[in-house]
C-alpha cells in the first residue's frame, strides 16, 4: 500500500552498539539529574539517515517531543559517543520545561535553547556544540536588534527562519544567539544553581541582553 516498500529499498541496515549507548545515556541522565531532580525522562533511540546530521552534528539528533520525553536518532560516524552524551544533556534540558514547544514565543525559542546548549557545555567540561559556536557575541548582538520586534511572535516560519536561515538570517543564528543570551545571564548570576534557573520566566533571564 502506498508504495512503501519501494520507497525504504536502499536504505543500509543500522547495527547499533546498545550496550554502548545505554551506558552512554544511563551515566548521562544520572548527571542530569544531580543537577535538576526531576521525575524519570524517557528516551527513545531511532537510526538515523539524515545526511545533514551526519555531515554537521557527528550523526546525532535529537527532539524532546514532550514532558519528560525525548527522541534521539543516531549515525555511528566518527565523534557519535560525545554527540549522543551532549544531546542527551541538552534535550533533558528540554523536557523540564512546562511550556508545550508549539507554545513558544521566539524569545522562549532563544533562552530556552540556550539554556540546554548552556546545560550541555557545563556537564560535558566545557565541550561546546558547532551551533554555539557559529556565531560571536558581536554578531549575534547586532542580530538580535533586528529581531527585537519579532520576539513575541509565535509563527513557525518566523522560529525557522531565525534558527535555520532564510534569506535574512544564516544558519545557526538563533542557536548562538540563545546561547550568548543565557551566557549572559550566567556570567552576572554564578551564584544560581540550575535546579533554580529553569524556574526563572524566559523574560528575566534575557533581560540585560535585551537592554544593552
Amino acid at each position: 500500500m502506498f508504495g512503501w516498500k519501494k520507497d525504504i529499498t536502499g536504505i543500509p541496515e543500522s547495527h547499533f552498539n546498545k550496550k554502548l549507548i545505554l551506558k552512554i545515556i544511563e551515566k548521562s541522565i544520572k548527571k542530569c539529574h544531580q543537577f535538576i531532580p526531576s521525575d524519570p525522562t524517557r528516551i527513545f533511540i531511532f537510526p538515523s539517515f539524515n545526511p545533514f546530521k551526519k555531515e554537521k552534528m557527528f550523526g546525532v539528533g535529537g527532539f524532546c517531543s514532550g514532558k519528560n520525553a525525548v527522541l534521539i536518532d543516531i549515525n555511528l560516524v566518527s565523534g557519535w559517543q560525545t554527540a549522543l552524551e551532549k544531546t542527551v544533556y541538552h534535550e533533558f534540558n528540554h523536557s523540564i520545561v512546562s511550556i508545550p514547544c508549539d507554545q513558544w514565543r521566539l524569545l522562549d525559542s532563544l533562552v530556552f535553547e540556550g539554556l540546554a546548549d548552556n546545560f550541555a557545555e557545563e556537564l560535558s567540561n566545557g565541550k561546546t556544540s558547532p551551533w554555539v559556536k557559529a556565531f560571536s557575541g558581536k554578531t549575534c548582538r547586532k542580530y538580535f536588534l533586528k529581531i527585537k520586534k519579532l520576539l513575541s511572535s509565535k509563527s513557525y516560519k518566523t522560529h525557522q527562519a531565525v534558527f535555520f536561515a532564510n534569506i535574512e538570517y544564516p544558519l545557526w543564528l538563533g542557536y548562538s544567539m540563545g546561547y550568548q543570551i543565557v551566557k549572559s545571564f550566567l556570567k552576572k548570576n554564578p551564584e544560581l544553581k540550575w535546579k533554580d534557573i529553569m524556574k526563572l520566566s524566559t523574560k528575566k533571564i534575557a533581560e540585560d541582553f535585551i537592554k544593552s
